[in-house]
């Protein structure tokens, strides 16, 4: 969203990775891939969620093979199959990290004509430390942020380059949803950390934290690939 990849995104917390953003802590019963829905079963929808580019950028400059680049933000790990590879942010963006754009004083005037509506960056009041997720952004927010990270929400990858912004009906498809396929492993695991469900793993309902806790701190929550953390619970993130 978390959009944090070679591809840069970055999840913007609840506000909030990969850039995303977001508005609470995650409800799911059970808690399928961040942004998905569930099914009354707790099973995955058919409609789930990413974050990267913003499709008003150059979203094919940052996905070619190799090292992630190095941006603004969190720090972003490679993901995907050889074949259609790119680089998504470890974990969702931080207060801290959200101030750092705060205090560059983008102009909302750069901003595209869909959010000329939006006057104003900020993000609601922190909650705790500065390693907590940022939360209260809209998605107008999420884009500026990643614009100016380098980074853009996630989208809809093919042959290792964003093409465009994923739509309903593809957000669930482990080919071509970069955050589902960040989430899954391409389709592999039903949740980030595998098949089977591990209660506490995540800040999901069944931790009743009732609020969100520091970036990458759930050890157990880390997957679909290596390293990159949060993608269920916590906090609700962007995708384009």
């Amino acid at each position: 969203m978390k959009q944090r990849r070679a591809i840069f995104t970055f999840t913007l917390a609840a506000f909030g990775a990969a850039c995303a953003t977001v508005a609470g802590i995650d409800d799911l019963s059970i808690g399928a891939c961040k942004g998905g829905l569930c099914d009354g079963e707790g099973g995955i929808d058919e409609d789930a969620g990413i974050i990267e580019e913003d499709a008003t950028t150059d979203s094919n400059v940052l996905l070619e093979a190799g090292p992630c680049p190095s941006g603004k933000g969190p720090t972003s790990i490679r993901v995907g199959p050889p074949d259609n590879s790119f680089c998504v942010d470890a974990t969702e963006v931080t207060n801290v990290q959200y101030n750092e754009f705060l205090n560059a004083a983008v102009s909302p005037a750069t901003q595209g004509p869909e959010c000329a509506w939006n006057t104003t960056f900020a993000s609601s009041p922190a909650d705790g430390g500065g390693d907590l997720p940022v939360v209260g952004v809209d998605w107008c927010d999420a884009v500026a942020y990643c614009k100016w990270a380098g980074k853009y929400l996630c989208g809809k990858v093919a042959n290792s380059k964003k093409v465009g912004p994923v739509a309903d009906n593809e957000r669930n498809d482990p080919k071509s949803s970069q955050w589902f396929i960040a989430c899954s492993q391409a389709g592999q695991y039903r949740y980030p950390y595998g098949a089977a469900h591990k209660p506490t793993a995540c800040n999901t309902k069944e931790v009743d934290a009732g609020k969100p806790v520091p970036v990458g701190s759930k050890a157990e929550c880390s997957g679909g690939y290596p390293g990159v953390f949060d993608m269920i619970g916590n906090v609700w993130e962007w995708y384009d």
